[in-house]
C-alpha cells in the first residue's frame, strides 16, 4: 500500500500563554489528491500547516511529506516540496528574475519556461522589484515561484487571500492545468473562500478547536446531505410531518424546505410519494455543507 504524501499523527501545538492551537491533529492525504482544508478562522489550519512543513516543532506528535519529517529532511528531499504561506515573505529588494535565478540552484526540476507562462498569465512583470508590487502581485508570484520548481507535493495557506474575484479564478484555473500537467501532483489547500475548492478539490477536511472532525471525498460528502422542498397543494404542511434524517427545517403555510442527512437510498420515499405533493430535492454546495455540518457539531 502506498504510503499518504502528507500525514500527520496526534499533533499538538501549545503557544506560550497557555493558548492551544493544534490538539490531536490527524490527516492522511493520499498521492495525487486535492485535498482542501476548511474550518473557522482561528481553527488552527495556518499552524498545522506550518508544522507539517516543519517550520514549527509539535508538542507531541509527528508528520510527514512524502515519507520524511520536513524538519530533519535533507535538500534534495525538500526540493519536492514547495508552500505558499498565508503572508508570503518574499526579499523586497530583488526583482521577480533575479530572485527565481538564485533559488532555481536548490530544484533539480525548475521549469523557467513554465515560470514564465504562469507570470504573463497572472499579468507580473518579472523585472519588476518586490516593493513595487502590490499584495496581490506578490500573492500571484509566491504561487507562480512554488509552482516553477514542479513539486510532487504543494501546501498553499490562503493562497487567495487578497485577491478579485477575476484573479482568484485565474489562480484556480492555474492549479487545474498544474494538475493536469503534473501526475502525481499532491496539494493541501488550506481556505475560508469555501466556494473556490469546489473547482479543484476531491478531498475535504473540515478543522474544527485545532482537529480534523470530517475527512471524507467531496463526492460522497455530497451524497450524505442534501436539501429537499415539499409544496403541499390544497393545505398546509401536516403538524405531524417528519422527514427523515431532518437537520433543519423551516415551515412556511404549505412550503416545508429541510436539510436532510442520507443514510440510504430509499430513506426519502415516504415523503417523496405523498399524494397532492411537490417533492423536490437539491444538491448542497460545498459553502452550504461546511454551514451544515458547523451547525449539527453545535447540537
Amino acid at each position: 500500500m502506498t504510503p499518504p504524501a502528507i500525514e500527520a499523527r496526534d499533533l499538538g501545538k501549545v503557544f506560550p500563554g497557555n493558548v492551544l492551537a493544534v490538539n490531536g491533529f490527524d490527516l492522511a492525504v493520499p498521492r495525487g489528491a486535492v485535498y482542501g482544508l476548511i474550518g473557522r478562522n482561528g481553527a488552527g489550519k495556518t499552524t498545522a500547516i506550518r508544522l507539517m512543513m516543519g517550520l514549527l516543532r509539535p508538542n507531541r506528535g509527528e508528520t510527514a511529506l512524502l515519507g520524511e519529517n520536513m524538519i530533519a529532511a535533507p535538500a534534495q528531499h525538500r526540493a519536492r516540496i514547495t508552500f505558499v504561506p498565508q503572508s508570503p515573505r518574499l526579499p523586497q529588494g530583488l526583482t521577480l528574475s533575479e530572485y527565481a535565478d538564485e533559488i532555481s540552484a536548490y530544484y533539480p526540476r525548475w521549469d523557467a519556461d513554465g515560470l514564465r507562462n504562469l507570470l504573463r498569465r497572472f499579468e507580473v512583470q518579472p523585472q519588476k522589484r518586490f516593493f513595487h508590487m502590490s499584495g496581490g502581485e506578490q500573492r500571484k508570484a509566491a504561487v507562480a515561484l512554488a509552482l516553477a520548481p514542479r513539486p510532487e507535493v504543494i501546501l498553499l495557506d490562503e493562497p487567495a487571500a487578497g485577491l478579485d474575484p477575476i484573479a482568484r479564478r485565474e489562480l484556480l484555473s492555474v492549479l487545474v492545468e498544474a494538475l493536469g500537467e503534473s501526475e502525481g501532483l499532491t496539494v493541501l489547500l488550506s481556505t475560508h473562500i469555501i466556494g473556490d475548492l469546489e473547482r479543484v478539490a476531491d478531498h475535504i477536511g473540515v478543522m474544527d478547536r485545532g482537529r480534523i472532525t470530517l475527512s471524507a471525498p467531496l463526492d460522497d460528502l455530497r451524497e450524505k446531505y442534501c436539501r429537499v422542498q415539499l409544496v403541499f397543494d390544497e393545505t398546509d404542511v401536516p403538524a405531524e410531518l417528519k422527514i427523515p434524517g431532518v437537520l433543519r427545517e423551516q415551515r412556511s403555510g404549505p412550503v416545508l424546505e429541510a436539510v436532510v442527512r442520507l443514510e440510504h437510498p430509499d430513506q426519502l420515499n415516504s415523503v417523496r410519494n405523498l399524494p397532492r405533493t411537490r417533492f423536490r430535492e437539491f444538491p448542497l454546495g460545498l459553502e452550504d455543507l461546511f454551514l451544515e455540518l458547523q451547525k449539527e457539531r453545535q447540537v
